[in-house]
This record gives structure tokens, C-alpha cells and sequence, in this order.
């Protein structure tokens, strides 16, 4: 059965990469629609790269130009992105030159991004200030909705705008810590604005 499998996949494969140039490569993955220029495999050892890959279900989206796993399946797998990485999810968006994508049980679990630099960006409904930031390294816990930023990372929300070497920001929570690192002299540094709240009705001016 499992020589079967690994036949039909090969199969697969061949007439994949045998697509013309024009024509999408496309097929179904655990609930998400992969396409591509062109897709290569070998069981020795087990390694598929997909080229100009664009992975879809509901409202994520992950673009990279190659991705590159160990078999073609999204439930529970690692994949590895190079060029021009976008990852989407409802709460946020990361950009940058390479990242690893965890999937469990067919969803994103955590994205690890890496850029000169990676960006980060929260998605909001319209009038919700949303937060967005950069890094050398980002890893985006998605269930948690924790953002860690390591390496000169910056984030900015609103006015209020924090520089150091490690920003984690929770989106969900709505919380952000700065840490300075102790191998480096420079520490946090940053802008606040303050609200101040409207003077209560009979308040002395």
C-alpha cells in the first residue's frame, strides 16, 4: 500500500512538472488550494519544491517563490519558504526573504520569519489602529497571537513607537514588553502619547 502511494505520488509529481509555463499547477491539500509554476519531488530523500507557490484556505494565503517540505501535505508539516514570503492570516501579515511554516491539523500554527528585515503587520476592522513593526528575525505564535521580534526590531501603533533588541506583542491581548538584550549596550527606547481623558462634568478649569 505504501509503494502504491509513493507510486501515485510520483505520478503526481511528473505531471505536475511537466505543466506548461502558462498553465497553474493546482490541487487540494487538507482544505487548501495549492498552486505553482512547477513542482519536484524524490523519495531519496523525501523532498518536494514547489516554485512560485501560493497556498490558500478561507481567509490565509502564503506566497513564497519556493517552499520546499518533505511531502506535499499541510496537516500536520513543516514547510520552508524562500523569495518574496508573504503570510496572511486574519489577525496579521508577515513579509520577508525566508520563514518556516508549522501546520497542525491543516492550520498555521506558527510562521518564523527571517528578512533585512522581516516586517510584521496587524490586520484590524477599519477605525481600529493596528500595529506593525520589523525585525531581523519574527516569530508569530498565530493561536497565541504573539508577535516576538528579535534583532533591531522596531514597532509602531498609533503615536507610540518602541526600538530594541526583543519586542513581543500580543495582538490578542493588546500588550507590548521591550527587552533589552544582555549581550548589547543599547537598550529600549521609544515614544508614548499619552491620552488624556476628558475633565468630568463640574470639574474645576
Amino acid at each position: 500500500m505504501a509503494r502504491l502511494r509513493r507510486s501515485a505520488l510520483l505520478l503526481l509529481i511528473a505531471a505536475c512538472g511537466a505543466a506548461s509555463a502558462t498553465d497553474a499547477v493546482r490541487m487540494q491539500m487538507a482544505g487548501w488550494q495549492l498552486s505553482a509554476s512547477r513542482i519536484n519531488g524524490s523519495y531519496q530523500p523525501n523532498h518536494v519544491v514547489v516554485l512560485d507557490a501560493v497556498l490558500v484556505q478561507g481567509l490565509d494565503t502564503i506566497r513564497a517563490d519556493k517552499a520546499e517540505a518533505s511531502a506535499l501535505e499541510v496537516k500536520d508539516a513543516t514547510w520552508y519558504l524562500t523569495g518574496k514570503v508573504q503570510v496572511q492570516v486574519p489577525q496579521g501579515e508577515l513579509m520577508a526573504d525566508s520563514a518556516t511554516i508549522t501546520f497542525r491539523e491543516g492550520q498555521v500554527v506558527l510562521a518564523t520569519a527571517h528578512g533585512k528585515p522581516a516586517n510584521f503587520a496587524q490586520r484590524t476592522a477599519p477605525g481600529v489602529p493596528a500595529a506593525s513593526g520589523h525585525a531581523k528575525d519574527i516569530a508569530y505564535d498565530v493561536p497565541k497571537g504573539e508577535v516576538r521580534l528579535n534583532g533591531d526590531a522596531w514597532v509602531t501603533r498609533e503615536h507610540n513607537d518602541l526600538s530594541a533588541c526583543q519586542i513581543i506583542y500580543n495582538i490578542t491581548q493588546q500588550t507590548v514588553d521591550a527587552q533589552k538584550c544582555e549581550d548589547v549596550e543599547e537598550g529600549v527606547h521609544g515614544t508614548i502619547e499619552l491620552k488624556q481623558s476628558a475633565p468630568s462634568p463640574g470639574a474645576v478649569k
